[in-house]
């Protein structure tokens, strides 16, 4: 049996001694950092660069804990375990077995990396969060080449089985009176017409442009602090264009130092609405009250963007009045 063992640091308990693995093993050096340790205990050892390059190999197992991150960005906050889920997924043979940690995001639909669908998903366990402290919510998932069927998915409340056709939730850590909430909303605003705020969402080869020319002719912005830092120029008019607009930031931090009421108009990682002041003093009022503030929180613990997706996905409501927390939740609710 051909084992492809993903290690970041060989001090954690059994990466010390993988005797107890049969056949033939490879570890991966995920972290560049260990590979003389194991080489020297006799394994054979590849770095992180050759494991994206493995040509021409398939394992019968992959196991480990991937890095969740490289440290590339400000903060650390390049994401990387999506691109060793799917190598993983791709080095094993058909019928192989891939049995990882990583952040309960790899459960919820994405362009990078999901499972959401995967006919071959076994087993997903949210109680893997328990034995570690990383300051994200992840689980231990298994993909097995023969299985067919639903989802075994192991939380503190118990064991269950679940279609992988639909996300798989912790429901320990989740209201399960705001899943029905989340699902309403989601299932209204699939269609980009129902929701409140649009994206300036533009083809990244042929939309935009470092420089401003007659093709390239609009420009965007992002909101940095107190200012607003040029970003590109854009070839389709902006959604807003010539407007007064309300625009919130995507960013980790829901409060008003992320929004603007302004003419500019803003990048893809914003959304926005045309709003005179008087409105954007109403869509503040909703944004801001107890109770979307409560709801961010937890739509956060479901798919782990917080107020990004709270606030993308936001149905259409009417910018012309005020509003407070029991109109908003009554409003929110009538989706359902």
């Amino acid at each position: 049996m051909k084992t492809l063992y993903l290690a970041k640091e060989p001090d954690a308990g059994v990466r010390n001694d993988l005797s107890h693995i049969q056949g033939e093993i490879t570890i991966v050096d995920c972290l560049n950092a260990y590979g003389d340790y194991y080489r020297k205990k006799g394994y054979n050892c590849i770095s992180r660069t050759e494991f994206f390059a493995l040509k021409d190999m398939e394992f019968d197992v992959v196991i480990g804990n991937p890095p969740y991150q490289d440290g590339s960005k400000d903060g650390g906050q390049n994401k990387i375990y999506n691109q060793f889920s799917k190598r993983c997924l791709e080095l094993v043979k058909s019928e192989g077995i891939v049995s990882l940690i990583t952040p309960t995001s790899v459960l919820k639909g994405s362009k990078r990396f999901s499972l959401v669908g995967n006919k071959n998903l076994k087993l997903v366990d949210f109680t893997a969060n328990d034995h570690f402290n990383v300051g994200v919510n992840i689980c231990r998932w298994v993909v097995d080449g023969k299985h067919k069927g639903d989802v075994t998915v192991v939380t503190k409340s118990g064991t269950t089985t679940q279609s992988g056709d639909l996300p798989i939730r912790d429901l320990d850590n989740v209201d399960s009176s705001f899943v029905v909430i989340y699902d309403a909303i989601l299932s209204h605003s699939k269609l980009i017409d129902n929701r409140m705020f649009s994206q300036n969402a533009v083809d990244a080869k042929n939309g935009r442009s470092t420089e401003q020319s007659e093709v390239f002719r609009y420009p965007v912005y992002k909101i940095s602090g107190d200012t607003d830092i040029l970003v590109q120029y854009n070839k389709p008019i902006p959604k807003t264009y010539g407007e007064s607009s309300f625009v919130v930031s995507m960013s980790k931090t829901f409060d008003k130092s992320n929004t603007r009421v302004t003419i500019l108009d803003y990048d893809v990682n914003h959304v926005s609405v045309a709003a005179t002041p008087e409105q954007a003093e109403n869509i503040e009022s909703f944004l801001f009250s107890d109770y979307f503030v409560s709801l961010v929180d937890a739509w956060k613990k479901i798919d782990g963007y917080g107020f990004n997706n709270a606030v993308k996905f936001l149905p259409k409501f009417d910018k012309n009045r005020s509003w407070d927390s029991v109109s908003v939740k009554e409003f929110i609710e009538s989706f359902v």
